[in-house]
């Protein structure tokens, strides 16, 4: 067990250019939570859906504010290939990556992301899953 190690999360878009970038380190991290692919699949689904939500909201706003909401039965193809990539890093190795597709999203969203007031929420879920003691099975 290590009592601090470098921790980094990165939100990259797909050409690899840096949207966002934090820095930070966990009191108390224990390398057994990569053992536990359940625990790290919560983490990033969870960081993924923070992010994917503030998305949302800030699209819905963009919307109303532009009086651009249409109601209709049809439904608008999604451009999968447009993806952002969440990756977190431990002592300058890539440890987990998740791409998050924002091809739903209005052009003016995508193309400004600003995910600052998630910042302290995604840093908290990682600190608190990479310190906390796991029960595993043998």
């Amino acid at each position: 067990m290590k009592c601090f190690s470098k921790f980094q999360f990165v939100l990259a878009n797909a050409k690899n250019d840096i949207i966002c970038q934090r820095y930070f380190q966990i009191k108390g991290y224990k390398e057994d939570v990569f053992k536990n692919i359940f625990v790290i699949k919560e983490l990033i689904d969870l960081c993924a859906n923070l992010i994917k939500n503030d998305l949302k909201i800030q699209s819905e706003k963009y919307q109303y504010k532009h009086n651009r909401i249409i109601h209709t039965n049809k439904i608008k193809p999604i451009e999968h290939c447009i993806y952002i990539v969440f990756k977190v890093i431990v002592d300058d190795k890539t440890r987990i990556i998740k791409l998050i597709p924002i091809g739903i999203y209005p052009a003016s969203i995508r193309y400004s992301i600003n995910i600052r007031q998630q910042i302290p929420s995604i840093i908290q879920l990682i600190q608190n899953t990479f310190s906390k003691k796991l029960c595993l099975s043998s």
